[in-house]
């Protein structure tokens, strides 16, 4: 089971939840979201990642390719979650497609019905066959381990459902790892 906490603005909070057993640390890349983070800070949290074991990934939502292709170049991460559907990336780019298929196996699919915003996601997008599939949205410590036994992913993706008072918390972030590795 893969893990991935996305919307992390710190390196302190990458660097923890990668020793707490996350995969992935997703980076917010959208200047609208209350979890943007800047380039600059983004090199930080990515390179925190990394020594805690965890791989970073860069998250946009309506960027043009070529301002895509410039922020992972800048930042140093060649790991794209896009909601634009028609993003075309160099072959050296790994991608996690947004409730879409992904065209090759070494990329991934992302079920995210809610679009970020903390909604359950839309059983009804799940493959059928195996795949590469993240759930995401509405996930949380308490309901990770009955979605996992549901639906069977290759891995799970949260944000909003490791927050207190809209601040990533420490206890929620082991807890929703400890929950989603006890399947």
């Amino acid at each position: 089971m893969k893990i991935k906490i996305c919307g992390i603005k710190d390196p302190e909070m990458a660097l923890f939840a990668a020793k707490a057993g996350a995969d992935l640390i997703g980076i917010m890349q959208h200047p609208q979201s209350s979890r943007y983070i800047s380039p600059k800070r983004a090199i930080e949290i990515a390179e925190a990642a990394r020594v805690g074991g965890a791989e970073p990934i860069l998250v946009f939502v309506d960027t043009t390719q070529e301002e895509v292709i410039a922020l992972c170049e800048e930042i140093g991460v060649f790991f794209v979650q896009s909601y634009a559907q028609t993003l075309e990336l160099p072959p050296y780019y790994r991608r996690m497609y947004v409730n879409q298929v992904a065209p090759n196996k070494l990329d991934y699919q992302l079920i995210d019905f809610s679009h970020g915003k903390g909604k359950l996601f839309d059983a009804t997008l799940i493959p059928q066959r195996e795949s590469r599939c993240f759930l995401a949205g509405g996930l949380t410590p308490e309901n990770v381990s009955t979605m996992i036994n549901s639906y069977h992913p290759y891995g799970v993706d949260v944000s909003s459902g490791v927050e207190k008072e809209q601040k990533k918390d420490k206890g929620l972030i082991r807890k929703f790892i400890e929950n989603a590795r006890s399947i």
